[in-house]
């Protein structure tokens, strides 16, 4: 089948294919081949294809003058400024952002544009316009097949895929205001001073941001291609207890925001030439189109055991052998290095910042899982199961090895309450300390990171018919504060906090049914 969706393709062939059994020991159930291709081409709104900006104007007051004061009072809120606000305070004068935009409706001359304030909004349009097209072509063939008298059961297969990313984005170069002689370098006055293009304008003029920024004028194409084994085998010790083994070839794709193109040049104009080869003459931050996705070797060992009663029991360990882990760092720039950014060979030298494939990482851990009735501990427990699991991983890698997306620490505990048509449950889940990106202004070894967090939720249901029943739910009921912390070995204790956000407790009601 095909189908075409917001400016998007994709489409399915699928081939079937009963195989004849070749042993009385194996038995070959369907095998499946099929081929899918996907292009995504989003539209403005999806962030795909995305132009974003925002403005900051002047207040002028009624009397359409900014540096006469003017009180606030005509648009403060009729309600926000009456309800309670973090940390115990009351009666703060919000103003209502509604009131405030009607008022600016009726007088135009309320609010201004300084000529800072139109610059600032244009290099925000231009810093935000992104695009990028992804083609997906991919394909895999499945097998299933029975061993030891139906004991062992294996699933086996492979997908090959292929992706191409293109994409654009920003280009800027602050000293593109300047001229340049025949050989690339800043031509200079004989007293030494920069020579300012004609056209480049005033210091903080509109003219200059158009020759410094340019929409999307950083340009990028990456091309990924891989095929993915993977055998699943599953051994019924006995009819309660299961041992199961995998391994798996897997991937991780880098995110749109690290390879849709963005360049930025910032190079040192107090040099002449003659300076020490040590000296960086610059930097150049730019994304990575060329980011391949990491790759791992993935192992799984676990054993589950079924209880008469219905309960569940697990414990497993597990291995990722990753590579080409992502990573962030620095790297002087080479020839080959400017060719693969198409950027101009005068820049050979300058220190170049970018996510880059970082080179090989490790993550290894346990897992357990128990759910369970409460019944073996008299009749009271007959309403209620519980549960727990949880998740460590040891982390291992190089010293700019990006493991956000990793959380060391998970574990999960609760019960459930159910009594002929009422049903509670008590949920409460720990996330431990998780690392972010470098930051290496704290030190060496420098980094972001989430501060370890406990949260409860509550979820209540009450069945009014048997189709149709009341639901209820309360994430984070204690109100548990997110802490974003920023440390190294060398930061002390009180330094450590980059700020904390309390989102409050989330409250939602509703009808389920089921029809």
């Amino acid at each position: 089948y095909a189908s075409v969706y917001n400016g998007g393709f994709h489409g399915m062939i699928i081939l079937y294919q009963l195989a004849p059994a070749f042993s009385s020991a194996i038995t070959w159930p369907p095998f499946w081949a099929i081929w899918e291709g996907r292009h995504i081409r989003s539209p403005d709104t999806d962030g795909m294809n995305g132009r974003r900006w925002s403005e900051t104007l002047t207040y002028n007051g009624p009397d359409g003058i900014a540096s006469t004061p003017d009180s606030p009072a005509p648009y403060l809120s009729r309600i926000f400024n009456t309800e309670g606000s973090p940390f115990g305070y009351r009666g703060i004068p919000w103003v209502s952002v509604v009131h405030m935009f009607s008022a600016w409706q009726q007088n135009p001359g309320l609010f201004s544009q300084t000529l800072a304030q139109q610059v600032a909004a244009e290099t925000s349009r231009i810093q935000n316009s992104l695009q990028i097209d992804e083609t997906i072509s991919a394909g895999y063939a499945q097998g299933e097949f029975k061993l030891l008298k139906n004991r062992l059961n294996v699933l086996t297969g492979v997908r090959y895929e292929r992706t191409v990313d293109e994409g654009m984005g920003p280009f800027s170069d602050p000293n593109a205001v300047y001229v340049r002689n025949a050989n690339g370098s800043l031509a200079r006055t004989p007293a030494g001073a920069l020579v300012r293009k004609p056209g480049a304008g005033a210091v903080g003029s509109m003219e200059e941001l158009r020759v410094v920024r340019q929409e999307r004028a950083a340009h990028g194409r990456g091309v990924y291609a891989d095929y993915f084994p993977s055998v699943h085998a599953t051994y019924n010790i006995t009819d309660n207890l299961l041992a199961r083994a995998a391994y798996a070839y897997t991937y991780g794709r880098p995110n749109f925001g690290d390879i849709i193109a963005t360049t930025t040049i910032q190079e040192r104009t107090d040099l002449d030439g003659n300076e020490n080869p040590d000296v960086l003459p610059g930097s150049i931050t730019v994304t990575n189109p060329n980011l391949v996705p990491w790759t791992a070797d993935n192992y799984d060992l676990s054993l589950e055991y079924y209880t008469p009663r219905g309960g569940m029991f697990t414990v497993g360990a597990f291995r990722k052998d990753i590579k080409d882990f992502f990573g962030s760092g620095t790297k002087i720039a080479t020839v080959e290095d400017l060719n693969a950014l198409e950027l101009d060979p005068r820049y050979v030298g300058f220190e170049i910042r970018t996510k880059f494939n970082a080179g090989s990482a490790r993550v290894s851990g346990m897992e357990f899982s128990a759910r369970h009735s409460l019944a073996p501990l008299g009749g009271w427990g007959r309403y209620f199961s519980a549960f727990v699991n949880g998740t460590k991983l040891r982390l291992e890698g190089g010293q700019s090895s990006d493991f956000s997306t990793f959380i060391p620490t998970t574990a999960n505990w609760g019960f459930v309450f159910r009594k002929e048509n009422v049903s509670v449950g008590l949920r409460w889940n720990y996330r431990g300390e998780v690392p972010g990106s470098l930051q290496t202004a704290f030190g060496p070894d420098g980094r972001n990171y989430s501060e370890a967090i406990m949260k409860m939720d509550l979820t209540v249901g009450y069945e009014l018919t048997p189709r149709l029943s009341l639901a209820g739910n309360v994430k984070n009921l204690l109100d548990a504060d997110t802490v974003r912390l920023r440390y190294g070995s060398q930061t002390p204790g009180y330094a450590r906090q980059a700020g904390r956000s309390q989102y409050g407790a989330m409250i939602s009601v509703g009808l389920k049914g089921r029809f």
